[in-house]
């Protein structure tokens, strides 16, 4: 793998494993109101970033790396260049975590914007 593959499937990777710890807090919230401890809480806490994200993390950037592999192989096929096949399936890549990004911090829907700007 490049050095640009890896430079990608590692910005992929730390975007998907900070919308899982997003999630992770929001559960996390829930868990707190329940529990009156917070010395317990933040126990929990710390245990489950221990558990969770380094395995997620490995998991991610081996999945990202099959993935990014994959990618460059069908879209070599169809672009005919390699780094215009990646740079295409990164920016992609960055599109969608943008959209869900902006719905799960703002409430944004990325796609009915674009369909109410096209209208114009």
């Amino acid at each position: 793998m490049s050095k640009i593959q890896k430079h990608a499937a590692f910005i992929i990777s730390v975007l998907i494993a900070y919308l899982i710890k997003d999630l992770v807090l929001y559960l996390m919230g829930d868990f707190k109101k329940m529990h009156d401890d917070r010395y317990f809480a933040v126990g929990i806490g710390m245990l489950l970033v221990i558990v969770i994200f380094y395995p997620l993390y490995e998991l991610l950037k081996e999945l990202s790396k099959k993935i990014v592999e994959s990618f460059l192989r069908r879209s070599k096929r169809s672009v005919n260049s390699r780094f215009l096949g990646l740079t295409l399936g990164f920016v992609l890549a960055l599109g969608i975590l943008y959209g869900v990004y902006a719905y799960l911090w703002y409430n944004i829907n990325i796609i009915t914007d674009i369909q109410s700007a096209l209208k114009l």
